[in-house]
């Protein structure tokens, strides 16, 4: 699979720039829903230095973040190999492998704004 669309930020300067993202894991594995993968997520969000996450929810085989980037025109891709780089130093060598730096699904919106971001939430929910 190749790079993942670059979504231009066309909001009003004044608007946040906020990603809901999805990473599934390799095959769909449930390996996620455990104290290790979630302390594993903490401490690799901990350690982003150009995003912010407002929102994180695991599940077996995927997870759910809603990020903001300190840098309007920051790329996803760097949000997203950082997240799983560090997620898979912490996790056992079965967890780990599940977690490929290029996932066919990984898929992310842009929230315009809050009301947006609130929308994107609640479709995730149904």
């Amino acid at each position: 699979m190749g790079h993942l669309p670059r979504i231009p930020a066309w909001l009003r300067w004044e608007q946040s720039v906020i990603y809901f993202v999805t990473i599934c894991v390799k095959d769909r594995k449930q390996v996620l829903a455990n104290e290790p993968a979630f302390n594993a997520l903490k401490n690799a969000a901990a350690k982003l230095r150009e995003w912010r996450v407002l929102a994180a929810i695991l599940m077996p085989d995927h997870l759910h973040v809603v990020v903001a980037p300190s840098e309007r025109d920051a790329q996803l891709g760097n949000f997203s190999a950082a997240l799983k780089r560090w997620m898979r130093k912490e996790l056992s060598v079965r967890q780990a492998l599940c977690l490929p730096s290029r996932v066919p699904c990984s898929h992310q919106r842009l929230a315009s704004d809050a009301l947006a971001l609130q929308r994107l939430i609640s479709i995730k929910r149904r």
